[in-house]
């Protein structure tokens, strides 16, 4: 990750704001190395990428929970999440300490093609969540 972001594209070294997303346990680690304003958006569990040994955390899962708790603190970092089970998911893992608020994905094509739009009615497509 470090080498990525040394050497990839200038837009991503010099952007003033980041924006993180699924795999978002990379988003701890990205807020420490790049050390600038971040947008973290997620939608599934943080931690499905860690293997458990026996029932006892892993030494890179203990790693990645101390990243964590730096990102939590230097409060550089805004998140959100688009699903209420993962903001109860993460509430839980960290004994309550840390509950992401819910906003909705909501999507907009800013470049639309006129020329597949149908005059005759009006279309829409809507997602629903029915938790509410």
């Amino acid at each position: 990750l470090r080498r990525w972001l040394g050497e990839g594209s200038p837009a991503m070294r010099d952007a003033q704001v980041l924006l993180c997303g699924e795999p978002v346990w990379l988003c701890p680690l990205l807020d420490q190395l790049a050390q600038r304003p971040m947008l973290m958006r997620f939608n599934m569990a943080i931690l499905d990428e860690f293997l458990f040994d026996g029932g006892s955390l892993s030494k890179p899962l203990k790693e990645w929970w101390s990243h964590f708790q730096g990102l939590v603190t230097r409060g550089r970092v805004l998140g959100s999440v688009g699903t209420r089970f993962t903001i109860e998911q993460v509430a839980y893992q960290t004994s309550g300490a840390v509950r992401f608020p819910y906003v909705p994905f909501l999507g907009f094509d800013l470049a639309a093609r006129t020329d597949e739009i149908r005059r005759d009615r009006a279309e829409v497509l809507l997602f629903h969540n029915n938790i509410p």
